[in-house]
């Protein structure tokens, strides 16, 4: 089988590490019966996501005809989908992330000129004045109910850092999660900061109403995935054996158990 991987060079950060990651997140995927895979067309996520409308929300529509963007794919022994993940790039430059939100740019190519308006996003905190450069956005995480509790989150999200670092030399990467979601939750996702009371006054994505702003920056993604690949280099470590017991031990060159030398000699 050609792996994934192959259509991946990797020309920014840690290399080394990230390979590592990666083959590692495909590992544990195929201890799943999982099979992984690199993706760009995103009408086939669309299509894909409006089948599972009873458990799944609409995409950001940030997604659609972005330059540079993929999505991963994870598909089962039948060849169903059934985890998925994706990312776009920003190219900020000196702009900080707030004013795309403020725009709609952030969601939308053509920014606020074609939509309502009333739409706007509200509520976003210091942080993002200050988010700029080379940012990622990560989103369309979504696992089929029967792969969930199952460590999916703890790869999957970390997958789309690891390749927006070692392609696109990212300065940060952030996320809108639903404000429902706890922190526990966003922390095994590997999102160190959030900042919730975020809101999207837009028609169409009503589920998405309220939600949380996460976002990690360079370093602390790549010492996120750095402790993700050590625990896993821990558990692939056999446990030693534990070591003989001899439940009759011996005492000099008698045959006899201790146990009966001491009866003896009483």
């Amino acid at each position: 089988m050609t792996h994934w991987l192959d259509k991946v060079t990797f020309h920014h950060g840690p290399r080394g590490l990230l390979s590592d990651f990666c083959l590692m997140a495909a590992e544990r995927a195929a201890e799943l019966g999982i099979t992984l895979s690199l993706e760009t067309d995103f009408d086939r996520l669309s299509r894909f996501n409006k089948t599972q409308s009873d458990n799944w929300g609409p995409l950001f529509p940030a997604f659609y005809g972005a330059e540079q963007a993929f999505w991963i794919c994870g598909t089962d022994a039948e060849g169903e989908i059934v985890t998925t993940a994706a990312t776009r790039l920003y190219r900020l430059g000196k702009t900080p992330l707030s004013d795309k939100f403020h725009d709609l740019s952030v969601m939308y190519p053509s920014g606020s000129d074609t939509r309502p308006a009333e739409e706007m996003f509200d509520g976003l905190c210091l942080a993002a004045d200050y988010i700029a450069g080379d940012v990622a956005l990560h989103g369309a995480m979504w696992s089929h109910p029967r792969y969930r509790l199952k460590g999916l989150s703890d790869f999957m999200v970390r997958l789309t850092y690891a390749l927006a670092l070692g392609c696109w030399n990212v300065d940060y990467a952030f996320g809108l999660a639903k404000e429902t979601l706890p922190e526990p939750v966003l922390k095994r996702y590997g999102m160190r900061n959030r900042h919730g009371g975020v809101t999207w006054q837009e028609p169409y994505f009503p589920t998405w109403g309220n939600m949380q702003l996460v976002w990690n920056d360079r370093v602390s993604m790549i010492d996120d995935i750095d402790v993700w690949v050590s625990a896993q280099e821990f558990r692939r470590v056999p446990a030693p054996a534990p070591a003989p017991v001899n439940v009759f031990p011996y005492s000099g060159d008698e045959r006899q158990p201790l146990s009966d030398q001491v009866s003896a000699a009483e």
